[in-house]
Order: C-alpha cells, then sequence, then structure tokens
C-alpha cells in the first residue's frame, strides 16, 4: 500500500485482511454478530476498488466509491444490521480518508 496518505493506509490497514488476520473493523462486525453471511465482504470490496481508483491517480473516482462505502454503511444502519457503534466507527474513518484526499465526506449518519 504504497504511495497512499497516512491516514488512507491506515484505514486500508485496518479494514481489509493482512497476513491471514481480520481486520479491526471486520471483526468488531463480525463478533457482534450484526452481518449476515460474509456481508464484510460488500464493505471490503468497496474499499479495495477505490484503493485501485487512487493507485491509478483517478482520485474523483476514488472519492466516489469512498461515497459508495458512506451509502452502504447507512443502508446497513438503518436497515439494523449493524449497530449505531459500528456504524460510527466505520463513519469516522471514511471521514478521515475523504478528507485527507481532498474530498468532503458525506453527512454524518443519523444516531
Amino acid at each position: 500500500m504504497r504511495g497512499w496518505p497516512s491516514p488512507v493506509r491506515r484505514w486500508i490497514a485496518i479494514s481489509v485482511l493482512e497476513d491471514g488476520q481480520k481486520s479491526s473493523a471486520r471483526k468488531s462486525l463480525q463478533t457482534a454478530g450484526e452481518l449476515p453471511g460474509h456481508s464484510e465482504y460488500g464493505f471490503l470490496a468497496k474499499l479495495l476498488v477505490a484503493q485501485k481508483y487512487y493507485d491509478i491517480g483517478d482520485i474523483e473516482e476514488c472519492l466516489f466509491m469512498m461515497d459508495v462505502f458512506h451509502q452502504h454503511i447507512e443502508a446497513f444502519l438503518m436497515s439494523g444490521h449493524i449497530s449505531d457503534e459500528s456504524a460510527s466507527l466505520l463513519y469516522d474513518a471514511y471521514a478521515e480518508v475523504v478528507e485527507c484526499l481532498g474530498g468532503t465526506p458525506l453527512r454524518p449518519l443519523p444516531p
């Protein structure tokens, strides 16, 4: 993940699988029993696509995918699939990455 700004690298590090270990965000969602099946992969897929756009220098598309990630968090929160606490954790990291990339995060999630 070289080349990523520090907050982006930190967020991706806690959001994707590294060395076969579950990330803290994924582990938090799984151990809480909040996500049905392997729903966490939907969140991770969006981050990986955002990373690919960043890698090719397309910051606009990277930010778009981060906003799609935000919408995914909101949908799962509103449907009761994740807790307010988990949604807040994910939103805070999302906002940090978007700001690091020079974007404006979408509105905070409702409580």
